[in-house]
């Protein structure tokens, strides 16, 4: 007999891809998670070349009623499986976390749901978090210092916000901007929009862990050859190129400034 599921309040969505190592203690730790409220792990994995697949679906045997694992796909790229999960999740509220990250207090939805509701406002919500290599060896907190409502200008000087800390209103996601789908990233142009669209506030507490390893995406384990410099240069020069074509004339001198000197760094780099 078929699982029945309870429609979630929040859904936690997961992109995987080649995350083995660690996928499942990210599992796990959404599992751990006491609620009062129904929420759902909806996981989606990027044609992983190791076993991370048939981690996450020997989970979903053991957690039919909470975890989904969507159908295999040839490979899809990070704003393809963006948009996958987002079309799969179904909580009125959806948290983030990739497959190489892990939540570290087992009241982390509860807490951050609390918060989303007494700022009705507010669009999207963060907390703080852990840094850890590959092994979870800590590394130091991904923020130091925050002010409890984020404004755009902030946001647009540099991302802040460790995707393994987001809540999102779902309802605030769409419609995407033009250009949206041309940026490489998905997650520091969806929290501009959303900061157009409402709040962007800070729960001040540590509740996960952000994971670097040679494998993520933008962190790349923290390394600093001239490489992988001028792949996040190339990358933040994309943000910015989209951010200038989509946002309020108001914002342009200071994207304007920030592509200047991204352009002359890459340019340095690729010289």
């Amino acid at each position: 007999m078929a699982t029945i599921m309870v429609r979630p309040r929040v859904s936690v969505k997961m992109a995987t891809r080649n995350h083995e190592a660690f996928v499942g203690t990210a599992i796990e730790s959404v599992l751990a998670q006491q609620t009062d409220f129904p929420f759902e792990l909806v996981i989606c994995d990027d044609a992983s070349t190791d076993g991370t697949a048939g981690i996450a679906r020997r989970f979903e045997r053991d957690h039919s009623a909470r975890v989904r694992v969507l159908p295999p796909r040839p490979h899809l790229g990070m704003k393809g499986t963006f948009h996958r999960l987002w079309d799969a999740c179904r909580g009125d509220f959806v948290a983030n976390l990739d497959g190489d990250d892990f939540w570290t207090s087992p009241h982390k939805l509860q807490r951050q749901w609390e918060f989303m509701h007494s700022h009705p406002g507010c669009t999207l919500s963060f907390h703080n978090v852990d840094g850890v290599d590959a092994d979870g060896r800590p590394l130091g907190r991904a923020i130091s210092d925050c002010p409890p409502l984020l404004d755009i200008a902030t946001l647009l000087h540099v991302c802040v916000i460790p995707s393994a800390s987001v809540m999102i209103r779902r309802a605030h996601v769409h419609p995407l901007p033009p250009g949206f789908d041309d940026v490489p990233m998905s997650d520091w142009p969806l929290y501009v929009v959303l900061a157009t669209r409402g709040e962007i506030r800070y729960l001040d507490a540590v509740l996960g862990a952000w994971r670097l390893h040679a494998g993520g995406a933008w962190s790349r384990g923290g390394r600093k050859s001239p490489a992988d410099v001028l792949h996040r240069t190339r990358w933040t020069i994309a943000f910015y190129r989209w951010a200038l074509a989509t946002l309020d004339p108001i914002h342009a001198p200071l994207l304007r400034a920030r592509l200047d000197g991204l352009e002359t760094s890459a340019r340095a780099l690729e010289g």
